[in-house]
């Protein structure tokens, strides 16, 4: 790292001794302020915590429903599993059309993260479905069983997503 490199701090004071120099990081840490003390430049950075939490996927979607700006259908800050199967069963029960459903964790990047659920696929789903459109089964059971079903293929899901 930059700050425990003492040669590489004198190199960079040579470089901008008697210029206007400052820091814009790209994701603010800690480093990034101390560096800045180091160098004796500013740095161009919000309150860490708040773009902390503004540089994730659910930061992006609170930012959009504050302004808003239309987004997918979705769920967001989602803290443990009992949650995450709450949320996508809500959205599965409530939008039945939507056949493949794509789940993004908040901290990772370059597409790492990423898994999807493609219900068209599913036998079990499919009769689930056809039994609640027919009204053969009551919303409580519908959701029960939906979940249920969820949480069966969640050693797929796991696979990518990790609570």
């Amino acid at each position: 790292m930059l700050i425990f490199s003492g040669e590489s701090l004198r190199k960079i004071r040579a470089k901008i001794k008697g210029k206007i120099a400052y820091i814009i990081p790209g994701i603010i840490s800690e480093n990034d302020y101390f560096l800045s003390r180091i160098l004796e430049i500013p740095i161009y950075a919000g309150d860490i915590n708040l773009t902390k939490s503004l540089f994730t996927k659910s930061g992006n979607k609170r930012i959009f429903e504050l302004n808003n700006i239309p987004f997918p259908t979705s769920a967001w800050d989602i803290e443990n599993e009992e949650e995450f199967y709450d949320s996508l069963t809500d959205l599965i029960n409530k939008y039945m059309n939507v056949n493949v459903w794509i789940f993004k964790m908040d901290n990772e990047i370059n597409g790492r993260g990423i898994a999807y659920l493609q219900l068209d696929k599913s036998k079990i789903f499919f009769e689930l479905k056809t039994e609640k459109q027919k009204n053969s089964i009551s919303e409580e059971t519908f959701i029960s069983d939906l979940k249920l079903f969820l949480m069966k293929v969640k050693n797929f899901i796991k696979k990518f997503i990790l609570f």
